[in-house]
């Protein structure tokens, strides 16, 4: 085993290790706290909005776990060479689009919950 098969196989592992953090957000079994889920001062401010938001970040986070190991997968296979750099670069850009989208729908939440109130 190469040093680039390595990177891959730590690579997939930790995607594995998110996409598993990210089961307890999607059922809904973490209440707002300091350290664990998606922390914005709209999440914060009312169960309902954090509940929904963590859920729908949870789907997210599991997704962006999962990209390193379907882009490993081709090269464990041995179908072809997935570059370390390209699937680092997946995450690199992934991550904040779901977190810029996170934040987005949290303020709707927000706003659609105070607006029934």
């Amino acid at each position: 085993m190469n040093d680039d098969n390595t990177t891959l196989i730590i690579m997939a592992a930790a995607g594995l290790a998110v996409s598993l953090s990210a089961i307890p957000l999607i059922i809904g079994r973490v209440p707002r706290n300091r350290w664990y889920g998606f922390r914005l001062p709209s999440t914060l401010a009312d169960d309902r909005v954090w509940y929904q938001a963590n859920r729908e970040m949870g789907w997210f986070l599991m997704g962006v776990g999962l990209l390193p190991c379907l882009l490993a997968a081709p090269t464990f296979l041995s179908l072809f060479r997935v570059p370390a750099f390209l699937i680092l670069a997946v995450m690199g850009l992934s991550a904040p689009v779901a977190i810029a989208y996170g934040a987005h729908r949290a303020q709707k939440l927000k706003e659609q919950i105070d607006s029934q109130a």
